[in-house]
Parts: C-alpha cells; structure tokens; sequence
C-alpha cells in the first residue's frame, strides 16, 4: 500500500512539474523503470518526466485528496459535489450524482380533472410552471402523453414558465393525461390528470336511426320532414324513443330537445286547439333488455310515462318501476272537485315519480283523491303552468338534472327550479314519448341533444 502511495505521488509529482515547467522527452524516464520506493518526495529534477508518458485514465477518482488542488488547476468535468456555486451551471456540466436539490411546481389550468374529453379538446392544454433553481428552466424537457398510448407534441417557454399542447387528437374515450419533466441525468417528476369520455350525442332524425343505439316503441316514426312523430293526429295513441346504446351512470345530465304540439299538420297553424296528452322525458332505472316489459305497463295512453297502481298488481308486480319523470302536459285532467290528477287546470310542466302522474298516495281511491283542493300546493316548486304547450309552435326544453337539483327550461324561461329531498340519481334507460288520448294532436320531437357521464 505504501508503494502505491509513493507511485501515486510520483505521478502527482510528475504532472505538476509537466504543467509548470514544459515537458522533454528522455529515454531514461520511462515510467516503468522506477520502483516502489526509489523515488522520494523532492528527488525528480523538473523537466525529468516527459509529457506523454502518464496517459489518460490513469489517476483515477479518489486518489486526488480534498485540499490538494488549488483553484485554477481543475479543467471541465473535474468540480465535485459542493464547488459549484449558485449561477455557474451551464448545460451539460452537471454529472451523475452531482444535481443540486430541485424543486417543481406544476399547475395545469386546462383542462380541469374529470373534464370531458370533448371539452378538453376544445379547450387545449396549458400548464404553468414554478422550478428552483431557476437557472434549470432552460434544460427542462418536457413529455405530454395520454395513457392510450398516445404522445402528444408541447410547446415549451422557459421565459414565461408555460407547458402549451393541443388536445385534438385525444380519442373521445376515458383516459389519464401524463405530464413529464425530465432534467439530465436523472431528474423526472410526472402530473397527472383524468378525463371523462363525453356522451353527448347529437339526433335530428334526418337520416335513418341507428339500431345500436335507438328502440323506436309505439305509435312513433320518423317524419320525412325531419323529426319524430310520436302519435300522427290519432286518438289513443302513445310512441316513444329508448336510448339503448348508451345507458348512463350516476351522475350529472343535460338533456336539450325540442317540441310541437298542436291540431294540424302544419306548424303555426291551429294555435289554441284542445289537444291530448304531450310528452315525457324518463329516465328508468332499469336495464335496456327490461324496456318491453316497462312499456307494456306505461304504453297505453296518456305521455307515455304514466304507469297506474292497477296496471302493476295485472302484470304481477308488487311496486311500480323505479324512475324520474319531467311531463309536458297539454292536457289536463279533471275530477268532480278540482282535478287532484294535474297540480293546475291548464297546459304544465311537472316533476313526478316512478310514473305516478297524480298528486296523490296510491292508498288514495280516485274519489278521495278528488275530494282533496289545491293540490298543486302540496308539491311546490315541481310544476309550472305553460299555455304555450299547445300552440303548435316549436319550443326548446333544456333538462339538468345535478345531483337531487332539478332545472327545466321551456323557450329559456325557467320552469321548475327545484332541491328534491331524497332524490338520487341513479342513472339508467333514458326515454322520450308523446301519446293522446280521447283528443287527437301531432306530438313532434326533434334536435336531440345529450350530455353526461357515462359508461367507458
């Protein structure tokens, strides 16, 4: 051990007399011809170890003691850890092992976590961004991917401290997008955020439905002109329209259509004329292969959506179907007192449940219910009275439906704005339907347009 010591101050020795003093080259200095221990500190001359003679590699790391280099003598890739001072790295000066403590922020400000992919496509990505030392903001690389194995090109400024990409590429699909900064050679820190799949659909009934995902029920066709015609001026009549494709889950949901009711088959004609039923927008809590054996039991008049105590003790059941219902009503109807069937004796817009459309507990007979007044009262804020239902005009309707908060809008006019106690939705068949009864009408349904959470 002692004569590596000695060699290794030779060659100490050697290499500083060469730097000082120029090196000339002697045959009788060959390295290999000293031995271990003949060589003293102070016995070789200057000029005696020709430059050359000690190659590349071989002082190796650790055999150069703290305090033995003074400043000026380190060329580039020789500091270690500790000698590099604030503001003097420069790119590529940093090795394994020696990276200072980083510290990076990352704050993406769109699109937001659980945003629909189709929002987030159209709104782009951007992230600001908070590292220190902020020398190191120049030799950031940064990686934008999806989790379906897709990359996704960044624009990258240092300056401003801004990530920027564009989401059109992104497939209409749940999925994670991954945001990574690397810094050489070791440095990596990753983001994340999670987007929703968008199940808005879009359905004018122009072209032919799609048998995927539509059950046409009932009395219901598709119109030439451009819509479905739920009933065609007929009495008794009731149709309907299942999503069958898309069943959603729990969640929040925005339904916007439109419709026209009336006595004739040109619209803006017969204004005013009595006409039965309207419509209904449901959403049953049931499977998409459970959609015949609910029609049998609401499909027999009125909008479609109504289901009577009666009509589940014949089918054998012992409850009635689980569902939210938003009626249309241009028919009201009546009893001896006041007619407890409908909150007001006029066209209306009402909330009811599981296809109970009257005000009134199933242990009710139809002649108590009758002898009940004001029955409206007994459910504020699920109806509003709308005249307009019937002036064979069409009309937009916008349903959201956010947790147990209910909003109806009828021509961008609120109609029911309400907290139901209780309420949970629970997702399931979402269904559309038109029906008449003893007074013939045209139930036109058109511009259907959907937007919730839904199933991957």
């Amino acid at each position: 051990m002692r004569d590596m010591q000695h060699f290794k101050l030779y060659v100490m020795i050697c290499l500083t007399l060469c730097l000082t003093f120029g090196c000339e080259d002697k045959k009788n200095s060959d390295v290999n011809e000293v031995s271990a221990g003949e060589i003293t500190a102070g016995e070789i001359a200057a000029g005696e170890v020709a430059s050359g003679e000690i190659t590349a590699g071989e002082v190796t790391s650790g055999e150069i003691t703290a305090g033995e280099i003074t400043a000026g003598e380190l060329t580039s890739g020789e500091v270690i850890a500790g000698e590099i001072a604030a503001g003097q790295i420069t790119a590529g000066e940093i090795t394994a092992g020696q990276m200072l403590d980083i510290s990076l922020e990352v704050d993406i400000q769109k699109p937001e976590a659980n945003d629909l992919v189709t929002h987030a496509t159209a709104l782009g990505f951007e992230a600001m961004i908070n590292i220190n030392p902020v020398e190191l903001a120049p030799y950031i690389s940064w990686e934008l991917s999806s989790d379906l194995n897709l990359q996704i090109p960044v624009i990258y400024d240092s300056d401003r401290g801004i990530v920027q990409a564009s989401l059109t590429s992104l497939e209409n699909q749940s999925q994670n997008l991954i945001l990574t900064a690397r810094i050489a050679p070791s440095f990596e820190q990753s983001f994340q955020i999670p987007l929703l799949r968008d199940c808005h659909l879009n359905l004018d009934f122009n072209n032919g439905l799609d048998q995927n995902m539509w059950q046409v029920v009932g009395s219901a066709m598709q119109d030439p002109r451009g819509w479905l015609e739920m009933t065609g001026h007929e009495r008794d009549r009731v149709g309907g329209i299942f999503l069958i494709g898309a069943p959603f889950n729990p969640g929040d949901l925005d339904v916007s259509f439109t419709i026209a009711s009336g006595a004739c088959d040109e619209i803006g004609t017969c204004a005013g004329q009595e006409i039965s039923d309207g419509y209904a927008m449901s959403i049953w809590n049931i499977t998409t292969n459970e959609i015949d054996d609910l029609w049998s039991l609401v499909g027999r008049g009125g909008n479609g959506a109504g289901v009577s105590l009666q009509r589940v003790m014949d089918a054998g059941l012992n409850q009635r179907p689980e569902g939210l219902t938003i009626e249309f009503d241009t028919y009201p109807n009546r009893c001896p007192n006041n007619g407890f069937y409908d909150p007001v004796q006029a066209p209306h817009v009402e909330i009811y449940f599981d296809g109970k459309y009257q005000m009134a507990g199933d242990h009710l007979s139809r002649e108590e219910s009758c002898m009940l007044t004001e029955p409206g009262n007994a459910f504020p804020g699920y109806w509003s009275e709308a005249p307009v239902l019937r002036d064979n005009q069409w009309h937009e309707v916008r349903v959201l439906i956010q947790g147990n908060y209910i909003r109806v809008f009828l021509d961008e006019q609120i109609m029911i704005d309400t907290l139901i106690p209780d309420f949970q939705f629970k997702g399931g068949v979402l269904a559309f339907s038109g029906g008449s009864g003893a007074v013939p009408a045209f139930q036109r349904f058109d511009d259907l347009i959907i937007s919730s959470a839904c199933t991957p």
